[in-house]
């Protein structure tokens, strides 16, 4: 648990006085307070002294500002004109905005509320990040555009221009680059740094061209391109800025890339572009970016099986297969189709496409964290401190990282088939019986369906009847041991689903020899039939312990609970309740879809079963990315979810409410917090007027490049995390890292970390701890189940009111999502 600074300390509200001590109305204000609005209680829209009226108004933060040019506004021609030109106006206050540049003028995190925590053995980690200093310069920088791609025709002077869309002309902005002199640096869009005048540009823009390289090299190709100097940039401010206790790293991450494989679009190509596919290289790769695709079956399991494999494609080779080398091999990309899948490509003429192969990407990424560290002390060593325009620009990089004091924490004990309490082993533990095991001793009936109906099933359906029931009473749980069996086509599954459901059947357990039939099956149990399945894909039953793995879902979704982690529910009187909020955005191919929206709320005081609403976000202003983040309707789900709360606990009502806010980048923190806070503490008065739970509002971020090792080799990389505990199988794990943005409930630093990390040993899936408390685990299950609710449907709305996903009413208290 880092103490140091660049992430910031995991900052609290109140005093030191201990989660028990009385709580007054001690809520953080804010340095930059919106326009005020009638009903407002505390500066920034926040109340300072109890809840807003179920009335009052809503707030909102002022817009941010900030310094932006358009590259389609860049060259007017009346600004040609000008002696003042808008690129430059825009411009020339980069260097004051960055010196203004302060998350705390955004939104003032609340100050921890003592001197940080204190448990655990103190220990010290090494962080992937480096001390960097540089003396003040002064830059040129230059505006550097793409504006056409010709082809150059066989007659003298005669040229053909290729239509492209700006994205793709950026990416030929390299070759221009590589052509001006060597001191200079480029930012991969449209700005380049020079310490010293580039010849032949002034302030006024000019047009110049330069022959490219065809990526097949068969044609002369010529850019087109404008460049102007904007200003002298002076480093000073930014000097100051990163000078800073918050900014003084370079964070130095490690990243992986897919390899290329192979796949035959040749005759779609052709379809298209006919005997011309061989000079339209560029026009395919755009045409093939993003597009789903899949291999014939020539993939073989360990028993024999063939399968196809289905890849997204990010562009085409620059080479075509049968000069495609695999480094590894040395050999061609056909020699090894030839050689080792007996397929003699139709086209070994035509490029390859290039595509993301996960499992790939996941080994090959998967370095622990010594190998990591050396890799990146390596680099540092070679590259950062010997490059020349590293040494020109005047920056200085220490000879290693930075070391940061961290404390290893207990793991916590377990209650398990509600007679003993285990001590868990550290990341990981084997269940000696479920605490609550569904059914309570009452023999369960269950099915099988095989989904489409396959010859392999027989061996498949055998090994399930045999060994699940097993599996099953070794954790308490009574299945019968003659399920009904149906080989099921997928026109079947309605009938078949309310035919099972009608006859008692406690679950489903669905072998899918098809993965294209899980979005239907979803649809159908999750919002129409309301009965409770397990999916399992026919090559999992291959794989040992599988039973077990699968008996963890499916006795969550029958309203059982796996353990208890008796050190969340020692709170006296108190009861807390926790909260997970996730929203998913649509990929840039889903151009049609919404972001999804997942709040999950427990529903019981040990903190081990959660209620869940999901909704789809309504339709933003274009270009307002960051309005999307903030949840919809946040008051109506709070209030949903504390009903259910209030049905499962005997009308208790929570007396602390702890939240766990995914996705949110640092600045959206103060949109999200004030939209999202206002409607937590209205959906209170809402069901209840006069109750006022103390609420802690926390954003939890992974998209970050931070990472650790032990500064000792011997220890095992699993014991030291940010905040978090979590042992991994493979690779070096990714730290969460937690912005504690409201707290009115008086937590030390102490209790609220062990609090947040014993949520890490409460995810219901795995006998292994997690990242990230585990209702910030399930608000994203929740969400990517609506996602596959919403697959191939061309008319979501069937599925909503009101925005709203309609979840059957069997399964609103169920972990469904599980």
């Amino acid at each position: 648990m880092s103490e140091r600074g660049f992430y910031g300390p995991p900052r609290g509200r109140g005093s030191s006085a201990g989660r028990g001590a009385p709580r007054g109305p001690q809520r953080p204000s804010y340095s930059t307070p919106p326009p005020s609005a009638q009903g407002s209680r505390g500066r920034n829209g926040l109340p300072s002294g109890g809840y807003p009226s179920s009335n009052s108004s809503r707030f909102h933060a002022p817009p941010e500002q900030s310094a932006a040019y358009s590259s389609s506004e860049n060259f007017p021609e009346a600004a040609r004109q000008k002696k003042s030109h808008p690129i430059k106006e825009k411009m020339c206050d980069l260097s004051e905005d960055i010196s203004k540049l302060s998350i705390d003028k955004v939104v003032r995190i609340p100050n921890r509320p003592d001197r940080g925590g204190t448990v655990g053995r103190k220990v010290t980690v090494t962080s992937n990040c480096w001390d960097l200093a540089f003396l003040p310069k002064t830059v040129h920088l230059y505006f550097l555009e793409a504006s056409a791609v010709y082809r150059v025709g066989v007659d003298e002077g005669s040229k053909t221009e290729i239509r492209m869309p700006p994205k793709e002309k950026r990416a030929l902005i390299q070759q221009v680059v590589d052509s001006f002199p060597e001191s200079i640096i480029y930012d991969g869009g449209n700005s380049v740094y020079s310490e010293s005048p580039l010849p032949g540009i002034t302030t006024d823009p000019v047009e110049k061209e330069i022959e490219i390289k065809d990526p097949l090299g068969r044609d002369r190709l010529l850019l087109s391109y404008r460049v102007m100097e904007v200003q002298k940039v002076s480093t000073a401010d930014i000097n100051h800025f990163i000078s800073s206790p918050k900014a003084t790293s370079l964070n130095m991450p490690q990243t992986c890339k897919a390899f290329f494989t192979a796949g035959n679009l040749a005759d779609v190509m052709y379809e298209k572009y006919g005997d011309n596919m061989a000079r339209c290289s560029l026009q395919m790769a755009n045409d093939l970016r993003r597009i789903r695709v899949e291999t014939d079956k020539f993939y073989k399991s360990d028993n024999g099986h063939a399968y196809s494999r289905r890849f997204t494609v990010h562009g085409i080779s620059s080479v075509p297969a049968d000069k495609l080398m695999i480094e590894e091999r040395k050999q061609s990309v056909a020699a090894y189709f030839d050689e080792h899948h007996h397929i003699k490509l139709k086209y070994p003429d035509l490029p390859c496409i290039k595509a993301d192969v996960a499992s790939e990407v996941i080994r090959c990424a998967a370095v622990r964290p010594q190998e990591r560290f050396q890799e990146l002390q390596t680099f540092s060593n070679s590259m950062l401190k010997s490059h020349p325009l590293i040494k020109q620009f005047g920056l200085t990089l220490q000879s290693r990282p930075v070391d940061v004091s961290a404390r290893v924490l207990q793991p916590p004990s377990a209650a398990f088939d509600r007679s003993r309490v285990i001590p868990l082993k550290p990341g990981s533990w084997t269940s000696p019986g479920f605490y609550d095991p569904a059914g309570h001793g009452v023999e369960l009936l269950w099915a099988i369906l095989c989904v489409p109906p396959d010859r392999r099933s027989q061996g498949h359906v055998q090994k399930v009847i045999h060994e699940l029931p097993r599996a099953a009473e070794r954790v308490g749980i009574r299945l019968s041991s003659r399920p009904h069996l149906s080989q099921c086509p997928m026109g079947e599954l309605n009938r078949k689903f309310d035919e099972f459901s009608r006859q008692g059947c406690a679950f489903l357990l669905l072998i899918l020899y098809d993965e294209h039939a899980y979005p239907a099956i979803k649809r159908l149990s999750d919002l129409q039939i309301g009965i409770r399945t397990q999916c399992v894909r026919s090559r999992t039953l291959d794989k040992p312990n599988v039973f077990p793995n699968l008996l963890l879902k499916i006795n969550g979704k029958l309203g059982g609970i796996n353990w208890q982690i008796p050190d969340l529910i020692k709170n006296g009187d108190e009861l807390i309740m926790v909260f997970g909020a996730d929203v998913t955005h649509p990929a840039p191919t889903q151009q049609i879809r919404k972001s999804v929206a997942a709040v999950i709320g427990s529903v019981s005081p040990d903190l081990m079963r959660y209620g869940v609403v999901i909704r789809q976000q309504a339709t933003t202003e274009k270009g307002n990315k960051a309005a999307r983040e903030i949840i919809d309707d946040m008051r109506l789900i709070v209030k949903e979810l504390l009903q259910l709360y209030l049905r499962n606990t005997n009308g208790r009502f929570p007396t602390r409410m702890i939240f766990y806010r995914d996705g949110v980048s640092e600045g959206q923190f103060e949109n999200v917090l004030v939209e999202e806070l206002a409607a937590i503490q209205r959906a209170c008065s809402d069901v209840r007027p006069g109750e006022e739970p103390a609420i802690t509002y926390i954003v939890v971020q992974k998209r970050h490049h931070i990472r650790f090792k032990p500064s000792d080799p011997r220890r095992n990389s699993g014991d030291y995390y940010y905040f978090t505990y979590l042992r991994l199988i493979q690779g070096t794990s990714k730290p969460a890292h937690y912005h504690v943005l409201y707290d009115d409930s008086n937590w030390t630093s102490d209790a609220l970390q062990m609090f947040t990390y014993h949520l890490c040993y409460a995810y219901m899936r795995c006998t292994r701890s997690v990242s990230y408390p585990a209702p910030t685990y399930y608000s994203h299950l929740a969400a990517f189940r609506a996602r596959d609710w919403l697959s191939g449907l061309d008319q979501p709305a069937v599925l909503l009111d009101s925005g709203r996903f309609r979840v059957h009413t069997s399964q609103v208290d169920g972990m469904f999502y599980l």
